[in-house]
């Protein structure tokens, strides 16, 4: 690939971590504390990674019951998560996957593909 074998694992790590979230954290992530380290500690990643790649989508807009936080992810948030999945499947796949082959691998049909991809 033009990326290489390491830049293509480190796409394809960052694409099932993304992807992972976008299946099963739709709206929102709940967790026991209110820093980043709670969040980390929730979904099993280091803090770093949590601060530069989760943050981007999920934000804690001071939403509290007790000890507990819930981060949230808005809809224009949820549709930039499902861009940065879209252009990580074209990079792992050499920029030669189908709208019928995104769409099966995120759930949406191909029309929404191909008018994201625009």
């Amino acid at each position: 690939t033009f990326m290489g074998r390491e830049g293509a694992l480190k796409a394809l790590s960052l694409y099932e971590t993304y992807k992972y979230l976008y299946v099963h954290y739709s709206r929102s992530i709940k967790t026991e504390g209110h820093d980043y380290e709670s969040l980390a500690k929730t979904l099993d990643l280091p803090v770093g990674f949590v601060q530069i790649a989760v943050v981007k989508f999920f934000k804690n807009p001071g939403t509290y019951k007790g000890k507990r936080a819930f981060w949230e992810i808005s809809k224009q948030d949820r549709l930039s998560l499902k861009l940065h999945l879209i252009v990580l499947i074209l990079t792992v796949e050499n920029f030669n996957a189908s709208a019928k082959v995104i769409a099966e691998e995120l759930s949406i049909d191909t029309v929404e593909v191909k008018k994201l991809c625009r």
